[in-house]
Order: structure tokens, then C-alpha cells, then sequence
């Protein structure tokens, strides 16, 4: 009985000196002034904003970049153009476009690839710089492959074949085709049997 009874006095003891502790601590350790916790607020406030506009301004660069990059018109229509842009490239690079060929296009999600095969001749840093300017930024027409060969094995000249590719963005929604309105004229209306036997 009495070593029970020591045991809980030795807790209770225990149980004061931590009690007093606690006080001490709160007497001794100064806590933070309202002003402070506001300042601090305040301050993690401006760095969630600014990083939050970092971030939205990120994200409209790369929205940008996608646009200049990708298509959103009709499939049937793209093909023409990127011969356009093809044709006009390799004449301003000097280069000649032998073939230019369309191939099968996938679908990915969002997104559809419309590949093509084209075939030059022309000096090697000819195609080189026909490759560069062809894949430039608002041309959204990217290079997947190249191929070169020596066409006479004297010269530079190079038969090269040059894989490319167009991405169509399929989750833009293009602007409905508005009908043109059809306004009649009251006085060149159809005319009627029963009126042309009047004025018959």
C-alpha cells in the first residue's frame, strides 16, 4: 500500500514540475505581437501573388508558342498551304522540290498529325538552310526527318528527302459558317400561271 502510495506521489510530482514548466516557459519565452503575425501575413500574401502571376504569365507564353505552332483549319485545307509554304521556301533557298507527297495522318487525343514526304535537289548548306527557315516560328510546319544523298559524287549537290509534319489542334472550335441572307424583292417576285394567263 504505501509503495502504491509513493508511486502516485512521484507522478504527481512529476506532473507539477511539468505544470511548472509549462508557466515558466510562457513568462520567460515572448510571444509574437499581433503587428508581427500581420507583417508576416502580409509578406507570404505578395509571394503567393507574385509567384501566382509567374505562373499565369508562364502559361500564356506557352499558350502563345502552341498557337504559333499548330493548325485549326480544316484538314483538306491545310495540305495546300504547307505546299505553299514549301514551294515558296525552297525558291527562296535556291533549292527544287521534285516531289511532294502527303502521307497518312493520326489522331492523338486533341491533337491530329498530318505527316508529308517532300524530295529536293540542291547543294548540301542549301537544304540546310531550307531545313531552318522551313521549321521558323509562325510556319507551323516541324521537320521529323532528313536524308541526303550525294547525287554525283563530284560536287556538293544532294538529293534530300525531308519528312514533315503539321499538328492540327483539335479542340479549337472554329467560328460557325454564317448562311448569307437571301433578301427578296417585292417586285421581281415569282410570277404565278393564274397571272401569266392574265396577262396573256
Amino acid at each position: 500500500m504505501n509503495a502504491q502510495l509513493r508511486q502516485w506521489n512521484i507522478l504527481i510530482g512529476i506532473c507539477l514540475l511539468a505544470m511548472a514548466a509549462f508557466a515558466a516557459y510562457d513568462l520567460l519565452v515572448p510571444k509574437p505581437s499581433s503587428a508581427v503575425n500581420r507583417a508576416s501575413r502580409h509578406k507570404m500574401e505578395i509571394e503567393v501573388m507574385q509567384e501566382t502571376g509567374k505562373l499565369k504569365t508562364r502559361e500564356a507564353e506557352s499558350v502563345a508558342i502552341i498557337e504559333q505552332n499548330t493548325w485549326v483549319e480544316e484538314a483538306n485545307l491545310i495540305g495546300p498551304q504547307v505546299l505553299d509554304q514549301v514551294a515558296s521556301t525552297a525558291k527562296a533557298q535556291d533549292v527544287q522540290m521534285s516531289a511532294f507527297r502527303p502521307q497518312r495522318s493520326s489522331t492523338d487525343g486533341k491533337v491530329e498529325r498530318i505527316p508529308f514526304l517532300i524530295t529536293l535537289q540542291g547543294s548540301f548548306p542549301k537544304i540546310v538552310a531550307f531545313v531552318r527557315n522551313i521549321e521558323a516560328a509562325g510556319n507551323r510546319i516541324g521537320v521529323t526527318t532528313v536524308q541526303c544523298a550525294s547525287a554525283d559524287g563530284k560536287s556538293d549537290a544532294v538529293t534530300a528527302t525531308v519528312g514533315l509534319i503539321a499538328v492540327r489542334d483539335l479542340s479549337q472550335k472554329k467560328p460557325p459558317i454564317e448562311t448569307p441572307k437571301v433578301t427578296v424583292n417585292p417586285e421581281t417576285k415569282p410570277v404565278t400561271s393564274e397571272e401569266k394567263k392574265k396577262g396573256a
